[in-house]
């Protein structure tokens, strides 16, 4: 599902990342671990896109992604969270999931009025899944 190869990356004249590969495969769940300064929050910015690496490759559901903008790296289904997370207080656990859902039918504002069955039924999906994730992690 997720491939990087030979992935570098370097600010001045210090490698940070240096030719790195791993992969993730579909239901695993991987740990990154290291010390402060290591190069895992790099790492994590040159899969997302939100760095460009100085070489390798990254390859999500089989698609080079290298040099993608984050937007559309995001789109195809390959997010990141951040270190600090934030969460909107006034929401219920399952709400402050749903906000991540990418590319929602509701987010369109013509399909309110265009799309409301779907939206609805898209909805209910997500809230399904999300649920499943809490399941899934015990919570």
């Amino acid at each position: 599902m997720l491939r990087v190869e030979r992935i570098e990356k370097s600010f001045g004249g210090l490698r940070v990342v240096d030719n790195c590969s791993l992969t993730v495969n579909a239901g695993e769940i991987v740990g990154l671990i290291g010390p402060n300064g290591a190069g895992k929050t790099t790492l994590f910015n040159l899969v997302v896109g939100g760095l460009r690496p100085d070489g390798g490759d990254v390859f999500f559901k089989d698609r080079r992604i290298t040099g993608w903008p984050t937007h559309r790296i995001a789109r195809s289904g390959l997010v990141r969270t951040f270190q600090v997370p934030l969460l909107f207080e006034d929401l219920s656990v399952i709400e402050n999931l749903l906000v991540g859902v990418p590319g929602q039918t509701g987010e369109r504002f013509w399909n309110v009025w265009v799309q409301p069955n779907r939206i609805e039924v898209e909805e209910r999906s997500n809230e399904h899944k999300a649920w499943d994730v809490l399941e899934f992690l015990n919570l």
